[in-house]
């Protein structure tokens, strides 16, 4: 079996990788990324982007927080809300993730992820 390249670095990984994806609401917009990478990088994103994802689970409500869940900035309810969700595709599980930002923090997850634009929904609406 080839050694499949993961993104972040110019290295093959032996073991399977980790397919993210992420999807950021910032209504009207919507951003997302998808990457492929190795449990190395895949810890290493966790750390850089310092998010608190809440994991969701069938039939769970989520507890939000009334705080952004990267920077920790209170009141949370009253400037306006982004919400990021994060799925990970590893071998044969899925996980799905959740965290509130506030603006500026959004504006760094766009910026620190290269995140694009997500016209679909514009398309699908016509």
């Amino acid at each position: 079996m080839p050694h499949v390249r993961c993104e972040v670095g110019p290295h093959r990984s032996p073991n399977a990788l980790s397919y993210v994806y992420e999807r950021l609401s910032t209504p009207p917009q919507s951003f997302f990324r998808r990457q492929r990478l190795c449990d190395r990088h895949l810890a290493e994103w966790h750390q850089a982007v310092q998010i608190e994802f809440e994991l969701v689970e069938d039939g769970q409500d989520l507890q939000e927080l009334p705080r952004c869940y990267r920077c920790g900035i209170a009141q949370i309810d009253q400037v306006p809300v982004r919400e990021l969700f994060l799925t990970i595709f590893r071998k044969d599980t899925q996980e799905d993730h959740w965290a509130r930002l506030c603006n500026a923090c959004c504006s760094a997850m766009v910026i620190h992820d290269s995140m694009k634009e997500d016209d679909s929904r514009a398309r699908y609406s016509q």
